[in-house]
């Protein structure tokens, strides 16, 4: 049997595949027993004539017996379509016998479409609970933990008491609730509570989950997973920075973040971890570090600025440094910007009548890099006059002297 090429794109179509039997490379193989166990299955996802296979159809009889089912399909909304978000007012509290659930579709066909399988265990919807037919695979519910009903020891049937959105289902394993994991990474709410893993860890391994593919919403979940981490972070200040700082030059972005002083760092593009890591001791406070932190950067400013070196100034952008605490430096940076450009010649050659012009120091610094990028021109290869006139204009426009050295070759 083989797949259809279109059917592979869509990601449902890869969720219900796994769960019908398909295995082996590109999930391509799929036996005989569970052909015939997902006989009316089959016949609507490929158009082999399955009934021409005797061990199919044997299988199918077990299963099955020897009466033929239809399916009929019914218009709905899609397996990846938006689910209604739930939230609660106030704290909603729930007794000990309460647990959250994700149900999933089902394997086989045992006693229904929706179940949640996990070790030897099938837990089943029960059937009287108002909510029933409108499950869906991935839903997450609040269930009753004691079955209404259980049989052979392995099929429990439980009773759902409502659907449970994201957040909520997040804050309640936060308070100890017990849950059956599915395909949202909830467990990672409990590694890093019990830290176990550091939160960094934890998103980074939940927004690269490659069942993200066929997962409905797995968007909004990593919106609710974030905020949790960030409500665990600023509680754990202490414990987060010392995770971080054993491995400064790697994590000082989020060292900065930790401290809350990105806002104040705005229109900075400096390289922290080269400046900071003298000040990053094995024993040093969360409050120290912050500090020590502000009082060096200031003086990494300083210094850049008394150095003058040609382009030194591109690591500021005045726009979003108006409205931080590094403003004051506004007036020299834009004073070095002039000086370093009007001090930078610009070599004009004239060779057989033609003219071209040399932006190569200009370039290096920071004006001359700005007009050269709205030209769109290689400062590698001089430059034509008409290229040349226009990047006159720009100068008058700010009020910027050229230095131009002639030279004939």
């Amino acid at each position: 049997m083989k797949h259809d090429e279109e059917n592979l794109k869509n990601p449902v179509y890869n969720y219900i595949i796994a769960r019908i039997g398909f295995f082996g490379v590109n999930e391509q193989t799929i036996k005989s027993s569970e052909i015939g166990i997902n006989y009316f299955i089959m016949n609507h996802l490929f158009l082999d004539d399955l009934s021409s296979f005797q061990d199919v159809n044997y299988y199918k009889t077990q299963f099955w017996g020897e009466n033929d089912y239809i399916i009929n399909s019914i218009n709905g909304f899609s397996l990846l379509s938006k689910n209604s978000e739930y939230t609660y007012e106030g704290d909603q509290k729930y007794s000990d016998d309460t647990m959250i659930i994700e149900w999933d579709l089902a394997n086989r066909a045992i006693h229904g479409s929706i179940v949640c399988a996990y070790g030897s265990q099938i837990v089943i919807p029960d059937r009287n609970s108002p909510l029933f037919h409108d499950l869906k695979p991935f839903d997450l519910c609040y269930c009753k933990r004691t079955p209404v009903k259980i049989e052979s020891n392995i099929i429990k049937n439980v009773n759902v008491i409502t659907r449970c959105s994201f957040k909520d289902a997040i804050k309640s394993i936060s308070h100890n609730m017990n849950f059956i994991e599915g395909h949202y990474p909830l467990s990672f709410v409990k590694t890093v509570l019990k830290k176990e893993i550091n939160p960094f860890q934890a998103y980074e391994i939940v927004t690269n989950n490659p069942k993200k593919l066929f997962i409905p919403n797995y968007n909004l979940f990593i919106k609710a997973f974030r905020e949790f981490l960030f409500e665990f972070i600023f509680r754990e200040k202490n414990y987060i920075f010392d995770e971080l700082k054993s491995d400064f030059s790697k994590n000082s972005h989020q060292i900065l973040k930790l401290l809350n002083l990105m806002e104040d760092l705005d229109g900075l593009n400096l390289p922290y971890s080269e400046i900071l890591e003298d000040i990053i001791t094995p024993n040093i406070t969360l409050h120290d570090f912050r500090s020590k932190t502000l009082h060096k950067i200031h003086s990494f400013i300083v210094q850049t600025l008394n150095n003058k070196e040609l382009g030194s100034t591109t690591i500021f952008n005045l726009k979003r440094l108006k409205n931080t605490p590094f403003s004051k430096y506004s007036k020299e940076i834009v004073k070095i910007r002039k000086e370093e450009f009007e001090s930078s010649t610009i070599l004009k050659t004239t060779n057989r009548e033609e003219i071209r012009y040399n932006f190569s120091e200009i370039n290096k610094t920071y004006y001359g890099q700005k007009f050269i990028k709205i030209l769109k021109v290689d400062a590698d290869i001089p430059i034509k006059p008409d290229k040349f006139k226009k990047f006159n204009d720009f100068t008058l426009k700010l009020n910027l002297k050229i230095k131009l050295l002639e030279s004939t070759i």
